[in-house]
């Protein structure tokens, strides 16, 4: 039987048994496993999986092959993160400070003037 600590977030489950974190947060909604909130973090979605006999069971039964699951991996593990300059971040929080009408305006210069249009009213090329 594998070795895992009474309460567990789900990456650092997925991460013990080979699994994805995806698909340990989805067997926690299809099955009901009981999990805990960890204080001190916004926003209420932060919880720990209480990992009892009938969750260490699941994980036995859902083993291939009978094989080690820690030596299985889901998938090759990568970080799904994008590169993005300081310039994106302004132009991101510009575009969500405007209200309806403005980002309208927005749309129809675009639209009608295209990017270098715009770059030109700027007077950042000719």
């Amino acid at each position: 039987m594998m070795k895992l600590k009474t309460e567990m977030t789900p990456a650092a489950l997925a991460r013990a048994t080979g699994y994805t974190t995806q698909t340990i947060n989805k067997w926690i909604r299809q099955f009901n496993w009981q999990t805990l909130p960890i204080h001190g973090v916004k926003g209420g979605r932060a919880r720990v999986i209480v990992v009892d006999e009938r969750v260490q069971q699941f994980l036995q039964d859902t083993r291939r092959g009978g094989a080690q699951v820690a030596h299985i991996v889901a998938e090759p593990e990568a970080e799904y993160l994008t590169a993005t300059s300081p310039l994106e971040h302004l132009l991101i929080g510009a575009l969500q400070q405007m209200n309806d009408i403005e980002r309208e305006q927005l749309s129809a210069l675009l639209m009608r003037e295209g990017i270098n249009g715009v770059l030109v009213r700027l007077g950042i090329k000719a």
